[in-house]
């Protein structure tokens, strides 16, 4: 069986059939914002890339902006989440979450371990 190439627009619109079953589970407010691509027409040739057929193609432009504003929105949301978490934990004297400093911390401790190791080693000899 001949693999399909990838820039197909059979396939992108396979996927995005899924996406299109998909939208039912956004939040509300974004409902509105997802709208149904209409199949490119049979009549392109088939070396016309997918991406050609999204930039001549005004609601394929305004479905990517559309997909555009629902990521910045959830990435909104997700960062409101976040401080809220964070002022819960606050007000709640939990533990601060493991950062970054911790992480290279580790790090350090590892490499200073194995020198030890190695320089206890080194005494036997």
């Amino acid at each position: 069986m001949e693999a399909k190439d990838p820039q197909t627009p059979e396939l992108v619109l396979a996927e995005e059939d899924l996406m299109d079953n998909r939208h039912d589970s956004l939040p509300r407010p974004f409902q509105g914002l997802v709208k149904h691509q209409p199949e490119p027409s049979s009549s392109s040739s088939p070396s016309t890339s997918w991406d050609e057929v999204l930039l001549t193609s005004p609601s394929a432009r305004d479905s990517m902006q559309a997909q555009h504003l629902i990521v910045e929105a959830l990435v909104e949301e997700k960062d409101s989440l976040l401080q809220t978490i964070q002022g819960l934990q606050e007000a709640n004297n939990a533990p601060a979450p493991f950062d970054d400093e911790w992480e290279e911390d580790r790090k350090n401790n590892r490499k200073k371990k194995r020198l030890r190791i190695f320089l206890w080693r080194g005494r036997d000899r």
